[in-house]
């Protein structure tokens, strides 16, 4: 990694806030669900084995609905424990829901477990290493970008809208705030 986002992880699991679920081992007996391609998901082996969780005892379901439904489906239909994500992906689309996170959902947060991990980083091939001048070049451009965004989130927003129209552009506005 030649440049890292977050220097922690913000990789989480939602939880229902006030039921004894506040650590990794808490899961134990319970039903997790998350996207098949989720970040926090495809790293949970390694969540388990910081804080010694026997793995077989944790129950994990795929779903495809939105972030903010299966938060939603965790609290009202209560069929799950906890929901995989980001904290701040998580937390905007709970306000798309309508659930206060403040008396609702808690967060295990992977950071507690496993602080020399981070988030959203730059990797690099052997043959960009190779020509040193074009990395640094990269991560000036990279690091520029996350400046500029932080300068005008509404025009960064407006970039991913170009792209990709089908977002809810009011969504990822809270997600990155």
């Amino acid at each position: 990694a030649i440049y890292a986002a977050f220097n922690q992880t913000p990789l989480t699991i939602a939880v229902r806030a006030g039921e004894g679920i506040a650590t990794p081992r808490d899961l134990e007996g319970r039903t997790v669900l998350g996207h098949t391609y989720d970040a926090a998901l495809q790293m949970f082996p390694a969540l388990v084995v910081a804080a010694g969780v026997e793995a077989s005892r944790v129950k994990l379901i795929f779903s495809e609905d939105s972030l903010g439904l299966m938060v939603r489906r965790m609290v009202e239909t209560r069929d799950c424990d906890g929901v995989f994500g980001f904290v701040n992906t998580i937390k905007a689309s709970l306000s798309e829901e309508g659930l206060s996170i403040e008396d609702k959902v808690g967060f295990i947060e992977y950071r507690d477990w496993l602080p020399s991990f981070y988030g959203n980083s730059l990797l690099a091939s052997p043959a960009l290493l190779a020509d040193a001048g074009l990395a640094c070049a990269l991560v000036e451009a990279v690091a520029k970008g996350f400046a500029d965004l932080r300068a005008d989130p509404e025009a960064g927003i407006d970039a991913v809208m170009e792209m990709r129209p089908q977002l809810d552009r009011a969504i990822n506005l809270r997600r990155l705030k």
